[in-house]
């Protein structure tokens, strides 16, 4: 190889290792003009149905000059983060992590995740996500249990008290107890009770009354309709609604209490209604009376009767005999009878007799 061709070969590789080195050198500040730009946020952006209390966490990353740690800030909903966010390195040294967990937002609240941050030649990044929190759905209703719907009540069986009770609410703690009488506007009660622990979560409230003047007062107003519902415990404002209206009667001690069937039972075929009631003192006997309904609610002649030694309060009915009568809406009673020939008051109670076909 002649002597200028050796350098013109000298003169090619020396260029190339100029280049070669040049690409691999670090870049200057002052070559930088890209702002730092984030990766992989957490919760990915525009998502639903994250926690309440979901961490939240990005990566702040500058592939020039690199970030300036200082500089790393971020804000939700536009202000500081009720929990201090935590910053560390990333272990490529390209930039920083930025975490912290969510707090003091509510279920379906849109959360826009704000970071601002610069590198080391002042490039500024302001960046930017959303997401959206869980819309946490709890049912404020509550359930009325005690008494059941057209219960009819006397004094031994309250046991001197008027009670009331119902399923504990989400918010528990005060309640309304709306009280509607027969021909009498209807009047609340504000309560402030819990289940106190009871492992059926159920609020009981009751009200002690004297032995013959309140429940002579309370059997004169008739039908009495109830409902409950949860209220705020500032402003007593109702949360949710009242449960759905039941009835109640209070009887005096001279009513044969209906105990089973109860009031609109369904009475399967095959299975004839076993009836009982609460005895009567000084009664010498009992009419049972069971009585089809027609479509319009009138008595029809399919009629199970029968009298009741005094010491007997129940009755089996026998499959055959139950077998016999059609199926439909049922009433039936039972009347007491006195020495001196009085009959007792008496209540009335439903039950629905399917079709064999519907067993």
């Amino acid at each position: 190889m002649n002597q200028p061709s050796f350098n013109r070969c000298i003169a090619i590789l020396g260029l190339l290792f100029a280049t070669f080195c040049f690409s691999f050198a670090p870049i200057q500040a002052a070559d930088d003009q890209t702002p730092p730009y984030l990766v992989d946020p957490i919760p990915n952006p525009n998502s639903s149905g994250n926690a309440q209390n979901c961490t939240v966490k990005v990566a702040v990353v500058d592939d020039l000059s690199g970030v300036e740690q200082s500089t790393i800030e971020m804000q939700i909903n536009g202000a500081p983060p009720i929990v201090e966010p935590i910053i560390e390195p990333l272990t490529s040294g390209r930039g920083y992590n930025i975490y912290t967990q969510l707090e003091g937002f509510s279920g379906g609240e849109t959360i826009t995740i704000t970071i601002t941050a610069e590198d080391n030649n002042q490039n500024v990044m302001h960046e930017f996500w959303r997401f959206q929190i869980a819309q946490m759905i709890f049912d404020e209703r509550i359930v009325a249990l005690y008494p059941l719907d057209n219960a009819w009540l006397d004094y031994d069986l309250e046991q001197h008290h008027v009670r009331f009770s119902w399923t504990e609410g989400y918010i528990p703690g005060c309640y309304r107890l709306k009280l509607t009488p027969d021909s009498f506007p209807s009047g609340t009660i504000d309560i402030e009770q819990n289940s106190d622990g009871n492992p059926f979560g159920m609020v009981i409230a009751d009200f002690p009354i004297s032995a013959a003047e309140d429940w002579m007062v309370l059997k004169s107003l008739g039908s009495i309709q109830w409902q409950v519902a949860p209220i705020e415990r500032i402003g007593g404002a109702v949360v949710g609604g009242y449960t759905p209206v039941q009835s109640l009667r209070y009887c005096t001690q001279n009513i044969p209490l209906l105990l089973t069937p109860a009031h609109n039972a369904i009475i399967r075929p095959g299975y004839p209604p076993y009836v009982s009631w609460k005895a009567i003192r000084d009664a010498d006997g009992y009419y049972f009376i069971c009585v089809r309904l027609d479509e319009q609610g009138r008595f029809t002649n399919d009629v199970i009767s029968s009298f009741i030694p005094p010491l007997i309060t129940e009755l089996a009915i026998s499959p055959s005999t139950w077998e016999s009568y059609s199926p439909g809406k049922w009433t039936w009673s039972v009347v007491a009878t006195f020495p001196d020939g009085r009959f007792s008051e008496y209540m009335l109670n439903r039950f629905t007799k399917l079709e064999s076909s519907t067993e």
